[in-house]
């Protein structure tokens, strides 16, 4: 069999046997944690990967053509769902909610943008550094530790400033406190970002 080099972040396409690259190796890795794929990943999707494959559509109810389609794609990476009215924030993988989370949005002025956007970076200890907002204006940077605003996480998304962090001021949890970005107490952002990959959906609902 040849082998077609996909080499991308695992959720950006869809997935076939013959492909190789990064994103394969993370399919697997992602396998593997659900104890559909034992042994270490190899990036190629051979028979073993299509056999994987199938047995995660079978349980998962999906049409079982050992392919990485779009649907099989959409349960795999699974999606962030944020309620703004609610202050929550709820996950799911593989089909499934995860948990629902209290988060702060932003303030009247600064608020939370609605519509459907994607996860496109995750940082831990993130510096702190001043977006370009009059609010902003004449602040620097902020070193990781208790006095940065985003806590120990960042979770971007393609929302333009707009993401996901941990904040210390747990008192503004489910309030209209931030410049926009939704805060969590700093144990929820930890526990999110072991769950949240690269290229997952955020649909953000007034």
């Amino acid at each position: 069999m040849s082998f077609v080099d996909t080499s991308s972040e695992f959720g950006t396409q869809q997935l076939m046997e013959g492909a190789v690259g990064a994103d394969v190796d993370q399919l697997q890795e992602r396998l593997g944690k659900i104890g559909l794929w034992k042994g270490g990943a190899t990036g190629k999707y051979d028979a073993k990967t299509v056999a994987a494959v199938k047995k995660y559509q079978r349980k998962h109810k999906l049409k079982q053509n050992g392919k990485v389609d779009a649907r099989t794609l959409r349960a795999i990476v699974g999606k962030i769902t944020i309620d703004l009215s609610a202050t929550t924030l709820t996950i799911e993988r593989d089909g499934k909610v995860v948990k629902t989370y209290r988060v702060a949005i932003g303030q009247p002025q600064y608020p939370t943008p609605t519509g459907s956007y994607k996860i496109v970076t995750k940082q831990k200890n993130p510096t702190w550094i001043p977006p370009d907002s009059p609010w902003a204006e004449g602040l620097g940077e902020i070193p990781p530790g208790p006095g940065n605003p985003l806590g120990t996480r960042w979770i971007g998304t393609s929302a333009p400033a707009v993401g996901i962090h941990g904040t210390y001021a747990d008192w503004s949890i489910g309030t209209a406190a931030s410049h926009g970005c939704l805060r969590m107490h700093i144990s929820d952002v930890e526990e999110l970002y072991e769950y949240v990959a690269v290229n997952m959906p955020v649909e953000i609902n007034p």
